[in-house]
């Protein structure tokens, strides 16, 4: 089964994506700050919806760590 990271700090928009992918058959794992979803690092998902404006900064950079 593919996993799928949301980083999404809307904890509602956070919940309805889950729902979504989990409908279609997904595993899903949530963050909701940069700081959360450094964690992602340890052990990636095959995928990451990262949201471009967090909290604690910005997800380009997020995905710039994420991905070294």
């Amino acid at each position: 089964m593919e996993t799928i990271g949301i980083i999404e700090d809307d904890e509602l928009l956070n919940q309805a994506l889950v729902i979504a992918l989990k409908r279609e058959g997904y595993r899903t794992l949530s963050a909701y700050t940069c700081r959360e979803g450094l964690r992602f690092r340890e052990d990636p998902p095959d995928l990451i919806l990262i949201d471009i404006n967090l909290p604690d900064g910005d997800g380009i950079s997020l995905c710039r760590m994420i991905r070294e």
